[in-house]
């Protein structure tokens, strides 16, 4: 394998994102924000409780009954995994249904995710507004596995255009036209590393997501079991597949577009001025995010990792020490145990504008 230059990794066209402040987001961010978008272990047994939602994705439950005890915690990742790579897809108890299974576990993330309640009038918001404008004045990237639109509400409001700002070529909806490239990558830089709420693609493409487009909608791609219907005056009834991606081993990573913003994503980690690792806890079914911060070299440099249990030699703090190689390369853990809303208004605001 070829060694990775210690150098500064050159980042043309994204220039901007030298020497900048990166923060990594996962779930315990946006469960901060509000606690009703469930954490990674939580998301399915909580979607189970709802009537509605347990009866549309009947056949995803009694998947999950098969294969988990009832009191056991479920990481979706993990489901996605075994859906995905099972060995077994022709067994006489399921002759052909991973496929489909597969997808309502997407179509139920989109459900439990999309919910616009989520967000508005939500207390937090004046923190966050105030966050995003930090981030763009400190010329930010943000990293994130969520696939919410948290930020992008506030972004969007303050004339943030997603085609500069996710690093992404998309196409309109209805149509075969590529929106026009957007110049200069945008401050903040979002890349979204496993998808989004409002990024979809025709159902023909899930086998073939080398050559998918993707399209950007302003909205979400909504309703269970993609029976998203967009419905316009020349348009016959068109259904999106939700563009969500879920860190499985394999095919998922194979289109261009996602591959670039990896490779964006590396080289922002390698030339940070400092990390900032909010709510997510790098858990082991996420074995490519691992594999991004291993291929990164840095230098004496902070990395903050926020999280409300966060401790100094635990579990989750040795993790972060291998997939940086911390001793190797001198850099320093910083711990703070402190939930991430309370971290941004504290430490990172720091009383400021909220």
């Amino acid at each position: 394998m070829k060694k990775i230059s210690e150098k500064k990794m050159q980042l043309n066209p994204f220039d901007r994102t030298r020497n900048s402040p990166v923060f990594i987001l996962g779930a315990g961010f946006s469960h901060s924000y509000n606690s009703e978008f469930p954490l990674t272990n939580e998301l399915l047994r909580k979607a189970a409780k709802q009537e509605k939602v347990a009866k549309d994705f009947s056949v995803l439950f009694e998947y999950i009954d098969d294969f988990f005890d009832p009191d056991e915690i479920i990481n979706f990742e993990k489901l996605a995994s075994f859906l995905l790579q099972d060995p077994f897809p022709l067994g006489k108890q399921r002759p052909c249904a991973n496929k489909d299974t597969y997808l309502d576990l997407i179509a139920l993330i989109n459900v439990v995710l999309e919910n616009r309640n989520l967000i508005s009038n939500n207390k937090n918001n004046p923190l966050i507004k105030c966050f995003v404008d930090f981030l763009k004045e400190k010329n930010a990237v943000v990293i994130t596995f969520n696939y919410d639109l948290i930020l992008e509400k506030f972004l969007k409001e303050d004339g943030w255009n997603p085609i500069t700002g996710y690093n992404m070529e998309f196409y309109m909806p209805f149509s075969t036209q590529q929106y026009p490239p957007g110049g200069k990558f945008q401050s903040p830089a979002i890349l979204k590393l496993h998808g989004s709420l409002n990024w979809g693609i025709e159902p023909e493409d899930f086998e073939n997501l080398h050559n998918a487009k993707i399209y950007l909608s302003s909205e979400t791609f909504q309703e269970a079991s993609f029976r998203t219907k967009f419905i316009g005056y020349f348009y016959e009834h068109v259904n999106y597949y939700p563009f969500l991606l879920p860190p499985v081993i394999g095919k998922t990573y194979l289109h261009p577009s996602i591959r670039k913003n990896w490779d964006v994503a590396r080289a922002a980690l390698h030339n940070a001025s400092e990390i900032f690792i909010i709510g997510f806890s790098l858990p082991e079914s996420d074995v490519i995010a691992e594999y991004l911060f291993r291929h990164v070299i840095q230098q004496s440099i902070n990395i903050h990792l926020v999280m409300p249990e966060i401790k100094e030699g635990d579990p989750t703090y040795k993790r972060f020490e291998s997939a940086f190689r911390v001793k190797k390369y001198m850099n320093t853990l910083i711990t703070h145990a402190m939930d991430a809303m309370e971290y941004i208004r504290s430490e990172i605001l720091q009383g400021r504008c909220v």
